[in-house]
């Protein structure tokens, strides 16, 4: 007798077909993070006695993956991380993932990443040029320093991060990408450690788009004559975030090169960027 080869569903609607009903498809929505051989799934609470045959169907539409998490709270504290709960497959929330021609390694539980900047990282790093110094004062695990490593090797920049786990996972990440001696890393409060710095930035990266603003002195103080920031915060609308921009740099000698909405942050609120050059 010959045994018919089961075909593997081409999307999670497929593979939850029968499972879930018409309704409750439109509640789960499309809110995952693919991040190398783990998926971090939003569930709302109307699926919780669902969702281990959520996770599943995760597991049988992406071969890759190995384990399925649910988030389980809210991004929070100083360190910026949120917990998880495995629904469906085995062993930790530890990943590799690759983006924009870099691997990076960490733990979403541990540290703070998301795969949705992929483009605006990318951005950042082609306006970087060869000589540059840059500081990338909320730097998690390295996103953007080894991209603008990788890509500049020309230039020398300076990650700081309060979380100690995320800068360890940097350190490894330089490694793996061949970066370190571009690298120089530190583990603080962003803004007491930029006042310690004994050298100026050409560019710097502001990613913290919750209480970003009151780390802007301690940016301006360590930036060149001339120099560039990269604020990113929480907005309701492009004109909005331009009075935003304005507002928290109206004490300097300021020109916005660039607002751009980056990416959804909740129904009514983006997260945006400033490109913002300052000269003294």
């Amino acid at each position: 007798m010959e045994l018919k080869k089961v075909k593997r569903p081409r999307s999670l609607k497929e593979a939850l077909e029968g499972k879930l009903t018409e309704s409750e498809m439109k509640l789960l929505g499309r809110a995952f993070d693919y991040l190398g051989e783990i998926a971090i799934i939003e569930i709302p609470e109307e699926l919780f006695s669902k969702e281990k045959i959520i996770g599943e169907a995760l597991l049988e539409v992406h071969k890759a993956l190995r384990a399925v998490f649910r988030k389980s709270g809210k991004v929070s504290g100083e360190h910026r991380t949120r917990n998880l709960k495995r629904i469906a497959g085995i062993g930790t929330a530890e990943t590799t993932y690759k983006e924009n021609a870099c691997t990076y390694h960490f733990d979403a539980e541990k540290v703070f990443f998301t795969g949705r900047l992929s483009t605006e990282r990318q951005r950042v790093s082609d306006l970087v040029g060869k000589k540059e110094r840059v500081l990338d004062m909320f730097a998690g695990v390295g996103p953007y320093t080894i991209l603008i490593a990788k890509e500049h090797p020309g230039v020398k920049l300076t990650a700081i991060d309060i979380n100690k786990a995320a800068i360890d996972y940097l350190q490894k990440n330089a490694e793996l990408n061949k970066v370190p001696e571009q690298i120089n890393t530190f583990i603080g409060d962003a803004s007491e450690l930029a006042s310690e710095l004994k050298q100026k930035f050409d560019r710097i990266i502001m990613n913290l788009p919750a209480g970003c603003s009151g780390h802007i002195p301690a940016a301006v103080k360590v930036l060149k004559k001339k120099g560039i920031i990269h604020y990113y915060f929480f907005s309701g609308t492009t004109e909005e975030a331009k009075q935003e921009a304005q507002r928290v740099f109206s004490d300097y000698n300021y020109k916005i090169l660039n607002i751009k909405k980056v990416k959804p942050y909740s129904p009514r609120n983006f997260t945006f960027v400033a490109d913002v050059e300052l000269s003294r």
